[in-house]
């Protein structure tokens, strides 16, 4: 393997990884609406793309990033999967919910690249069916939000399992074409990893009502895509990713009001 490639893979494990860990111990800071928000922010999506431009090329990036809506589409079936299998249990959901996501990004390849507006007007309906789905399921109970906190192997795991997603994605970028590296991207490792730490530490009715909120922010992965897309042609790949991140903070606060609603 490329000595260089292999420099990137392990830059991307680390920064992804530090950055999940920081992002996670102030989450914990803030309290979980206003914290699941910052933690829920481009992280995994940010990074991998940033360094599939270095591995590849700043057109790769934004080839990928048109499939980035069907991955989203993916993820939120994965969010409404884990809600509603725990009430079989911790494994069961897991299991269930990374299986079918897995399952759904190989036939989301097989099917091919869709129309970009196509993509996000389909996003956008499904998450409010979802959101629709959800607020039947848990209709009638008032779950307090109560304070999340880490533990240090919390904290260790879920960087490490973060920080291995995104090497994953820099080294699926360099043996395939742009449309499965864009659907791989936005696996949901800080979704995962969320909801198994508060069904642990919480309980399965605050976890699957926290869910409800983690479908409505996935939106802030699509405002980043979007921006990359717009941005990484225009300004370049420093200026692109500044410009973008921005854009999905901005729009993360925005949700606040509705975030206060649903959690």
């Amino acid at each position: 393997m490329d000595k260089l490639f292999l420099l990137q893979v392990l830059l991307s494990f680390f920064f992804a990884g530090s950055w999940i860990a920081f992002s996670s111990l102030v989450a914990e800071k803030l309290g979980t609406k206003t914290g699941g928000l910052i933690a829920n922010l481009p992280a995994n999506l940010l990074i991998s793309l940033l360094f599939v431009t270095f591995v590849r090329d700043v057109s790769y990036v934004t080839e990928a990033v048109l499939a980035v809506p069907a991955g989203l589409i993916n993820t939120t079936i994965f969010l409404l999967l884990f809600v509603m299998c725990l009430r079989w249990g911790l494994l069961v959901a897991s299991l269930a919910s990374l299986a079918t996501w897995f399952a759904i990004a190989l036939l989301l390849n097989h099917i091919g690249q869709v129309n970009l507006l196509l993509g996000i007007l389909s996003y956008v309906t499904f998450v409010i069916l979802v959101l629709f789905v959800l607020e039947k399921i848990m209709a009638g109970k008032e779950i307090k939000a109560l304070r999340r906190e880490y533990s240090k192997l919390q904290v260790a795991g879920r960087a490490v399992f973060s920080g291995s997603v995104v090497a994953a994605v820099v080294v699926v970028s360099k043996f395939s074409p742009p449309y499965f590296t864009g659907i791989f991207a936005p696996f949901p490792a800080m979704l995962f990893t969320t909801m198994f730490i508060l069904s642990r530490s919480q309980g399965t009715d605050f976890a699957r009502s926290v869910g409800k909120v983690l479908v409505l922010t996935t939106s802030n992965l699509l405002i980043y895509a979007l921006a990359v897309y717009l941005t990484y042609p225009q300004f370049g790949v420093v200026f692109g990713t500044i410009i973008s991140y921005l854009a999905s903070v901005v729009w993360v606060f925005t949700l606040f009001p509705i975030v206060k609603r649903l959690a």
